[in-house]
């Protein structure tokens, strides 16, 4: 239930913070979508501006600020939500530019704010100090162009992802930004955190009755854009400002079923064993078998979690003539080669044919990274039994997804088909050697010449 709040009780409990993060900027106050600038200098300054005005009201500032006899700037990048019912998708968004700018160097002083409508990352500005004899505004609008710009493509398939409902652009253009624990209405403030949150953040922790707030906001490392900094001045010699949005709603692909399996089963094999080459030569292995047993009627046989089979086949194509072994993994029915890949008919099934496959056909469509971390997110809401079982997790794992990839598990984290998950750990197993799809047979040999 929300906790409705009042200006006065509310301010008296987190002016500190809007002080410590309004020190030296040019801050204003949103009365019902008007701005009017006031004077924070205090906490006394906090309470005397919102005692006036009865409904909730927001304090926000400009990324400049005076520090000592530099003007510094706060680099920001805008995740804006035109449907909150895009959140996870827009946190995913802001999650891939953190992730390049610790690729980049940049962590320490990496920080994410949630407003409602949207998301920004920012970048502490004490992490251009160091930065000698430079425009601390060109600085920032430099680094913030370059991320953008490098990430472009990616960020622009999120977009149409997103049917139009995301919109990512420079945070440092004619924008303001939420000072920290704002009311952005009687039941909502806005929220700070940190990376190490990304992946447990839900917009509940804006709920004022139980607010869930980072104040690591201010942990910075003083030159810590130093790299990427010169990175940026290299690369980025105009003034355009970057805005990645389209003007309305549109329509966008899905993600195939093919690739949809292979994604689902490398990330259930990744969470049980953390070994992210064999759940890659596991994950396109179960995508071709399955799609083999689709369209040409093969017989997929059940076997139990803790039952294992092995005899011997004969190579016939890619590696040498010695010994394949049969196995049940994770309770499928696998063929092993002798460098321990997983195959079919003879061929091993490597990472770089799961890279080719799989990985890079969903990256025309949505950031593979965005894929596999929604993936993880989602697998880790079922028990590991349904994980570990080859029937459940085909039921209720792939199949109510396996059409709706990205509305159902990068949009909505749970499709809303999926039946109770107590129900799913006592369904029992189908019988062994039921035929699931009823096609004309034709032999795994015959179908893998045709891949």
């Amino acid at each position: 239930m929300l906790g409705l709040v009042d200006n006065l009780s509310w301010y008296a409990r987190v002016a500190r913070e809007i002080v410590e993060f309004c020190h030296g900027r040019q801050v204003y106050m949103d009365i019902g979508g008007k701005l009017v600038e006031v004077q924070v200098k205090s906490t006394q300054d906090v309470m005397s501006s919102v005692s006036k005005h009865s409904g909730p009201v927001a304090f926000l500032a400009t990324p400049t600020l005076n520090y000592d006899d530099s003007r510094l700037v706060t680099p920001t990048w805008l995740i804006g939500l035109r449907s909150r019912d895009y959140w996870r998708l827009g946190l995913y968004t802001a999650w891939l530019i953190v992730d390049f700018l610790a690729r980049e160097g940049v962590s320490e002083s990496v920080y994410l704010a949630y407003f409602g409508k949207g998301f920004e990352v920012r970048i502490h500005e004490k992490a251009l100090l160091g930065i000698n004899g430079k425009d601390y505004e060109e600085v920032a609008w430099k680094i913030v162009e370059y991320v953008l710009r490098k990430l472009k493509l990616k960020l622009q398939r999120i977009v149409y992802a997103s049917k139009g409902n995301i919109y990512v652009g420079n945070g440092l253009d004619n924008h303001l930004l939420y000072a920290p624990l704002s009311l952005i209405s009687s039941s909502e403030a806005v929220v700070y955190f940190k990376v190490d949150d990304v992946d447990e953040f839900e917009p509940s922790w804006a709920n004022t009755n139980s607010i869930r707030y980072s104040s690591k906001w201010k942990q910075y490392r003083e030159g810590e854009v130093l790299e990427l900094y010169n990175k940026a001045l290299k690369q980025v010699k105009d003034t355009k400002t970057t805005i990645i949005k389209v003007g309305k709603q549109i329509s966008w692909r899905e993600v195939d079923r093919f690739q949809v399996m292979g994604l689902l089963q490398a990330a259930r094999y990744y969470l049980l064993t953390n070994d992210v080459e064999k759940a890659k030569s596991f994950g396109y292995n179960r995508a071709v078998f399955y799609a083999w047993a689709k369209h040409y009627g093969g017989r997929v046989r059940y076997y139990s979690s803790t039952r294992r089979t092995q005899s011997t086949i004969q190579a016939t194509s890619t590696v040498e003539d010695r010994s394949w072994r049969q196995a049940s993994v994770l309770g499928e029915p696998v063929t092993i080669s002798p460098r321990g890949w997983y195959g079919m008919g003879g061929e091993e099934h490597l990472p770089k044919h799961y890279d080719e496959n799989i990985a890079r056909k969903i990256e025309v469509v949505l950031p593979y990274e965005i894929a596999w971390k929604a993936a993880l997110n989602y697998l880790k809401r079922f028990p590991k039994e349904v994980l570990v079982d080859q029937q459940k997790f085909f039921k209720y794992v792939y199949q109510p997804v396996r059409d709706n990839f990205i509305e159902e598990v990068v949009v909505k984290g749970m499709p809303t088909t999926t039946m109770e998950l107590d129900k799913a750990v006592k369904t029992s197993r189908r019988q062994v050697g039921e035929t699931i799809f009823k096609k004309k047979h034709v032999s795994l040999e015959e179908f893998l010449k045709k891949k």
